[in-house]
């Protein structure tokens, strides 16, 4: 579990806009963050339906970089 109540863009580095298609959140592969992401059985990300859809664009191509 990411603890502390982090937001998404604080934990994940989502960045605040503006977004396009090829737009990636700013983790780097090897960071200590990447390995919690990797370690982690899920996430669950509250109000996700609030944010735009490129953002969720974004972070789901971040997280498929990480694998």
């Amino acid at each position: 579990m990411l603890e502390g109540c982090n937001t998404l863009h604080a934990k994940l580095k989502a960045p605040l806009g503006p977004y396009n298609e090829s737009t990636r959140s700013n983790i780097p592969v090897q960071s200590a963050e990447a390995e919690v992401v990797r370690r982690a059985k899920i996430l669950v990300w509250d109000e996700a339906c609030m944010h735009a859809a490129l953002l969720v664009r974004a972070v789901d191509l971040s997280l498929q970089d990480l694998r």
